[in-house]
């Protein structure tokens, strides 16, 4: 049975306070937002409330709860605007040295649209862009002041269902949809391979064989069809402390999603949050 790596590990959660009472209404149309931009990057958003943040600094609430990294806060103006504040942690000796903040007080934040923290987080979490760095783009000077602020929101730049407001029958419908590709294990008679030479020209450097997911399983598990190179399929760690084991001669390769066949509605809310 095909294993997708992207779908069966464990979800990261990212915590998010309330500041201002919501209705029921507008906390399921975050979860949604939330979850359009969610599909098949494995994060939950958790929703909590603490009645004792809601007058409390963004600065204060971090002080609070130093464990939950980021930490996100929705407040009155979410449901109109559709933005969270994303905080991340407070500036470094070097940064405030570096002239990129004016001193260890300035707590890193940034807000950012619903359907796009996914992303967002994905890539400050592997390094490819910095708040300070979109900061840049939403006018905040050097050294970035204590307690700055800035207006409108931050985008990850690609467009997502999360965007797209209900039609009549309550479906969202996007003109460009994206999604990582995922690492899959394939295990003998899911796969075949080739030693042709028109397909081993497909790749650089060359490979003396090349495998692809097998047309009707590709189609049954929503994936598209590409020759590439494979590697032996190892155990996999789950998410509730077991070890998965495969058959010998198993593969695993990365693949693209059919996003034609992809339910971009499936994010379920976590279970225990707002």
């Amino acid at each position: 049975m095909v294993f997708d790596l992207g779908t069966n590990s464990a979800n990261e959660r990212l915590t998010a306070f309330l500041t201002a009472k919501l209705t029921t209404e507008e906390l399921d149309a975050i979860q949604a937002a939330f979850g359009r931009g969610a599909v098949a990057q494995s994060y939950e958003l958790f929703i909590k409330n603490n009645p004792e943040y809601h007058n409390l600094s963004h600065a204060e609430i971090r002080k609070a709860e130093p464990g939950e990294d980021p930490l996100l806060v929705i407040d009155k103006d979410t449901p109109s605007d559709g933005g969270i504040w994303y905080l991340a942690q407070f500036a470094t000796e070097d940064e405030v040295e570096d002239g990129e903040a004016e001193s260890e007080e300035v707590l890193w934040k940034i807000r950012i649209k619903v359907g796009h923290i996914p992303t967002v987080h994905a890539n400050y979490d592997i390094g490819n862009q910095s708040i300070r760095e979109d900061l840049d783009n939403l006018d905040v000077d050097y050294p970035a002041p204590v307690d700055y602020t800035h207006s409108g929101l931050l985008e990850s730049g690609i467009s997502n269902d999360a965007d797209q407001d209900e039609d009549e029958n309550g479906e969202h419908s996007s003109p460009e949809k994206w999604l990582p590709p995922t690492w899959v294990i394939l295990e003998p008679g899911e796969y075949e391979e080739s030693t042709d030479a028109e397909v081993i020209a497909t790749i650089v450097p060359r490979q003396e064989v090349l495998y692809r997911i097998k047309p009707e399983v590709a189609k049954a598990h929503g994936l598209k069809l590409r020759w590439t190179v494979a590697g032996k399929a190892k155990p996999v760690d789950l998410p509730d402390g077991t070890k998965k084991t495969f058959p010998d001669r198993s593969i695993s390769l990365q693949a693209d999603y059919d996003l034609d066949s992809i339910d971009w509605n499936a994010y379920k809310r976590p279970e225990g949050s707002l």
